[in-house]
């Protein structure tokens, strides 16, 4: 007989529709019969079967809100413990995004400040003229910006790199901008580096476990 995940009746989902225990028992003697990946998947599904979520917002408090983020960055994350692939995957698209906001901000950061000062200028004086002549220099600056956008692959590549440095904990050196809101930036990217890693080794130990 042939005693596979696959080998049971699948919901439209295409995942087996069973209740917490079966999930269980299911594992267990997956387990027992040497068939580890269909142990893994069994479990991955049974953690996706019991997942909290939200059905009704008026009951919603912080502690589901925790709950529910730790789930589903687990699941980003590692596959739950059990998808050794997952923390690479999950890792090179968090190495991208960052690498777009290092780009982001270091061409914007200062923009950005004057922009802040100029909106509180305009806010304390509405009526003075030289508000709108400011202004036009100011739209200028913005002009010059847009030319300034790194278009270039090279330029481009230089911030994908500079955040993987930060997210596998390579010295940096030459540091792209000294600003509050980038070093904040590289803080978290450096943060999720270390958790993420530490996921997948966890997730590596438990594969070669069995």
């Amino acid at each position: 007989m042939d005693f596979s995940l696959e080998s049971f009746d699948l919901g439209p989902t295409n995942q087996p529709i069973c209740d917490k225990c079966t999930y269980r028992w299911l594992i267990a003697n997956f387990k027992e019969l040497g068939q580890y990946s269909d142990a893994n998947e069994c479990y991955y599904i049974y953690r996706k079967s019991i997942r909290p979520d939200i059905d009704d917002w008026r009951g919603v408090n912080i502690s589901i809100l925790v709950d529910i983020f730790v789930d589903r960055f687990l699941d980003f994350t590692c596959g739950y413990g059990v998808r050794p692939l997952q923390p690479i995957k999950s890792g090179g698209i968090i190495v991208l995004l960052f690498g777009a906001i290092f780009c982001l901000l270091s061409e914007t950061e200062t923009l950005l400040i004057d922009l802040l000062a100029f909106l509180a200028y305009i806010i304390k004086h509405p009526i003075q003229p030289i508000a709108f002549f400011s202004f036009t220099r100011y739209l200028n600056k913005i002009y010059l910006f847009i030319k300034k956008i790194p278009t270039s692959l090279k330029a481009i590549f230089k911030y994908v790199e500079y955040s993987l440095r930060i997210f596998t904990f390579q010295s940096h050196e030459l540091r792209l901008s000294s600003g509050y809101i980038f070093k904040f930036f590289e803080l978290v990217e450096g943060v999720l580096g270390l958790i993420i890693f530490g996921l997948f080794i966890t997730t590596l130990s438990n594969m070669m476990a069995f």
